[in-house]
C-alpha cells in the first residue's frame, strides 16, 4: 500500500499532501519515513505540493522529515518548495521552510 503511485507517480503522502490531511500524513510517515523523499513524475515532493496547497499543517509535518537535498532540488520547472511558498504567498509555510 504504502509504495503504490498512481499514473501521475504521485504515493499515498503525496495524495494526503494534496489534500492537507494531517492525520493521514503523520501516520504515513510514522510506517515510512523515506516517503518524504518521493517525488512524483513532476519531480514534485510532498513538501512542495502541501506548500503550493496552503497547507500549513501539513508543510510542518513534512518539514520535518523531508531530506535538505529534496527541499532543495527544483522540479521539472524549475521551482522548490520554497520558490512555490512565496509565489503563491504563503509567508508563513516560507517561514517554516528556512527554520
Amino acid at each position: 500500500m504504502f509504495g503504490t503511485r498512481n499514473a501521475d507517480r504521485n504515493t499515498p503522502l503525496h495524495e494526503a499532501a494534496k489534500r492537507g490531511n494531517a492525520e493521514i500524513i503523520t501516520t504515513l510517515l510514522h510506517h515510512n519515513k523515506c516517503a518524504a523523499a518521493k517525488r512524483n513524475r513532476f519531480g514534485e515532493s510532498a513538501l512542495l505540493i502541501a506548500s503550493e496547497h496552503g497547507h500549513v499543517e501539513a508543510v510542518k509535518l513534512l518539514v520535518k522529515t523531508t531530506p535538505v537535498y529534496i527541499i532543495l532540488w527544483p522540479t521539472e520547472n524549475h521551482q522548490t518548495c520554497l520558490h512555490i511558498a512565496t509565489y503563491e504567498g504563503h509567508s508563513e509555510m516560507v517561514e517554516l521552510i528556512l527554520e
